[in-house]
């Protein structure tokens, strides 16, 4: 079963993420701060999995089109839901997108 790629802006973390799901099992999460590039695993000992590495690097690279992924110079006074849109706004004209996306 292919890992599925959830894209979230995280309101309360407050940085943009995605999520790595094999089927309803969440399996860890890819996040980019100031300081860089972070993978949060449940279990470290996926990162010996291929499917997994390879998800990680789509995770990154699908986190590049979010402008505002590290959450850094968020506006003051957004709602939940503004900080949550203002996390998903996208550099590449489509405007705000989540969606699941299947690892080859």
């Amino acid at each position: 079963m292919a890992i599925q790629l959830i894209v979230t802006g995280q309101p309360f973390d407050g940085f943009t993420a995605v999520e790595l799901e094999r089927g309803e099992e969440l399996i860890g999460r890819v996040f980019e701060l100031e300081t860089g590039w972070n993978v949060e695993l449940r279990e470290l000992e996926r990162l010996l999995e291929p499917d997994v590495i390879q998800a990680v690097l789509a995770a990154k690279q699908r986190l590049l089109l979010y402008v505002n992924r590290t959450g850094a110079g968020m506006p003051d006074g957004l709602t939940v839901a503004g900080v949550s849109a203002w996390l998903m706004q996208r550099s590449d004209g489509k405007g705000l997108s989540a969606g699941r996306l299947a690892t080859e």
